[in-house]
């Protein structure tokens, strides 16, 4: 008999810690999720708004990026301020109690003792109402008015969670002008609200990105495209027995220089007729 109550004690022994480690595990997965939720939404958001910044100054098919976020979460805050009736404090835990016990009503308001360095408080309703006592069932020797907590404020702030430091990566294509790059800088801390005392991280670098087949073969087909038309042109140029270009050039240039020396002569011609003019001029003066 004894021995299956021991054993009956020692199964509920082992559900009980089993049970009590399943708690603490799905409590840590459950922080560690939100963490991980939060750190994911916050690096997508970044990496959105980065890369509709940069679509404006380089095509979204020459550059990649990269965002990693460390966040700090700050734990619960939670403060109870209590009011007596008059806006005094109350004079002792001992005479709420014990007016409480003669009213006979349960404790559903917080009794406190604000006194610098201690804070007394009993545990508050859903809902912040005001309590008054009974004044037949009150001591008469009580000051009601002094011994009773009316009202109780509470002000509670959930865990928040805040960017500790963040490394933003960004890798663009190769021969990217010094510029162009400077831009890049100037449109990611921008976009990304980045904050260099607070340690945040900008890298910026270059790598030779893989070339697209349907933009090689639109080349490609584009260049065969103006080699078969220029061969056309030619051909058809021979056929009318049309003169090259460049025979032409050369016959340009010979009529202008042809044209350049009749010129040189005509005005030698004229000046020497002026130097005898002048000449004959003087030799008639002298005489």
């Amino acid at each position: 008999m004894n021995k299956g109550v021991d054993m009956i004690k020692r199964s509920n022994m082992v559900l009980k810690y089993a049970f009590t480690l399943g708690l603490i595990f799905s409590l840590g997965l459950g922080q560690s999720n939100g963490y991980l939720a939060q750190k994911l939404m916050i690096e997508n958001n970044l990496r959105k708004r980065i890369s509709d910044a940069l679509e404006k100054v380089i095509d979204n098919r020459k550059y990649v990026i990269d965002v990693s976020v460390d966040l700090e979460i700050s734990s619960a805050y939670e403060n109870q301020t209590t009011y007596s009736p008059n806006g005094g404090g109350v004079e002792s835990l001992k005479a709420a109690e014990d007016m409480l016990a003669a009213t006979g009503n349960a404790s559903t308001g917080s009794v406190g003792l604000p006194i610098p360095g201690f804070d007394f408080t009993a545990e508050t309703s859903s809902d912040n109402r005001d309590t008054a006592p009974d004044p037949e069932a009150a001591p008469m020797d009580t000051p009601v008015g002094d011994n009773v907590v009316s009202r109780t404020q509470t002000e509670s702030r959930p865990a928040m969670a805040s960017v500790r430091n963040m490394e933003i990566s960004i890798i663009i294509q190769e021969g990217a002008a010094p510029e162009l790059i400077e831009n890049i800088r100037q449109v990611v801390m921008v976009a990304s609200r980045f904050n260099r005392p607070r340690g945040d991280v900008l890298s910026i670098m270059t790598a030779s990105f893989k070339e697209r087949r349907d933009e090689k073969s639109a080349e490609q087909v584009l260049l065969k495209n103006i080699a078969e038309k220029l061969e056309t042109l030619e051909s058809q140029r021979e056929r009318l027995g049309e003169v090259d270009w460049k025979q032409e050039l050369e016959n340009y240039k010979e009529s202008e220089a042809e044209r350049r020396q009749e010129d040189r002569l005509y005005f030698q011609s004229k000046l020497a007729e002026f130097e005898t003019a002048s000449r004959d001029q003087s030799y008639d003066q002298e005489r």
